[in-house]
């Protein structure tokens, strides 16, 4: 089902709330906006997009970090991947 969660930055302690949608056989999770402590001082506040579909017992996908303010402004892309752990 449709869920939110958090994740916090270690080093710095920045917490990021996000939603998570299941949406027909992709799971998507957004951010709110966050000033991310990863990208150079004086960036301001970006969100992400996240979304992944399981095949062959691995969940996989791409992600996307964008300017708050102006999603449509693309800041990175990144594909990852995910596997149960034994």
């Amino acid at each position: 089902s449709d869920s939110t969660g958090s994740i916090t930055f270690p080093k710095t302690k920045v917490t990021v709330e996000f939603k998570t949608n299941l949406d027909a056989d992709s799971v998507v999770s957004t951010s709110k906006p966050y000033n991310d402590p990863t990208l150079p001082k004086g960036t301001p506040k970006v969100t992400f997009r996240a979304v992944g579909r399981m095949k062959d017992g691995k969940m996989s996908g791409t992600s996307a970090i964008m300017l708050a303010s102006k999603p449509d402004s693309v800041l990175g892309r990144s594909s990852w991947e995910a596997t149960k752990a034994p």
